[in-house]
């Protein structure tokens, strides 16, 4: 694992000490449209520093929880995407062992199989995209079938999608037909209501599932999306119960500055509303 220049704001801890383990996957070999999301964690890092360590909403500080900056997989880490999945399995059940809540930085979204595999948790998602297809573009793991490999990991009553907007005609048959759980944006209930069977969950934020008005650096816009206030409430209704999170698909060649300091804040969501509920 590569050192980081820069550390998340406020992650002071050691390792040993650390309570979340936040790293970063900068990977993006099987990315299809806009190449760039390895470059993520680092410019999400950079982002950290423009938020207040202080949330009115929570009234508490992300200063003083223990929150460890493990740094990097590099790029040059994986010869494929199996090989990545592999080793970031193998570090997410290290973390485990030891008793740390992980949070990792993308990259692309295929490094949400390897939590599958580590983690065994269901798994909420926001996305535009199923990313259900049996294959694409002559892999069966990449970013869009690795929802389809997490349901042969984990089972298709673990996953729930939240934010689906696009999605092929071959991945919506087989969806409706093995009933996958998805969550259109012209017809969302409540958090609470999405929430309301899973007791353990594992969160993923592929950041196109956010409007791109709000997220415009992403690798796959859609146009049509989430609202920051809506995912937001998600993620802190799901951390109490939540083994882990992680935050995909930003990509800082395409951003104005404000999608890497929306990553940034949705994982500050994610630690305060763990600290001030659980």
């Amino acid at each position: 694992m590569r050192p980081r220049p820069l550390a998340f704001m406020d992650a002071s801890s050691t390792l040993e000490e650390a309570d979340y383990v936040l790293f970063g996957v900068m990977y993006d070999e099987t990315s299809s449209f806009r190449r760039g999301s390895k470059w993520a964690p680092p410019h999400i890092r950079m982002a950290s520093y423009n938020l207040e360590s202080f949330s009115i909403h929570h009234e508490a500080e992300v200063r003083g929880l223990r929150l460890h900056d493990a740094g990097d997989f590099g790029p040059e880490d994986f010869s494929d995407p199996e090989e990545m999945v592999l080793s970031v399995a193998q570090f997410l059940r290290e973390l485990l062992s030891q008793g740390k809540c992980p949070i990792v930085l993308g990259g692309e979204h295929t490094l949400t199989v390897a939590a599958a595999r580590a983690l065994r948790a269901p798994i909420l998602y926001v996305d535009a995209h199923a990313d259900f297809r049996e294959e694409y573009m002559g892999r069966r793991l990449c970013h869009a079938c690795q929802a389809r490999r997490v349901a042969e990991e984990l089972g298709v009553s673990s996953i729930t999608i939240v934010g689906v907007r696009s999605i092929s005609a071959g991945e919506y048959e087989d969806a409706v037909e093995m009933g996958l759980r998805m969550y259109y944006p012209w017809d969302l209930p409540k958090p609470e209501e999405i929430l309301r069977d899973l007791d353990r969950v594992y969160i993923s934020i592929d950041l196109d599932g956010l409007d791109p008005s709000v997220a415009p650096g992403v690798s796959n816009p859609e146009p049509g999306g989430l609202s920051y206030e809506y995912v937001r409430d998600l993620v802190r209704l799901a951390a109490p119960r939540a083994v882990g999170m992680d935050v995909v698909e930003g990509n800082p060649i395409y951003d104005n500055g404000n999608t890497m300091v929306l990553a940034a804040k949705l994982v500050q969501e994610f630690l305060l509303s763990r600290e001030t509920q659980i």
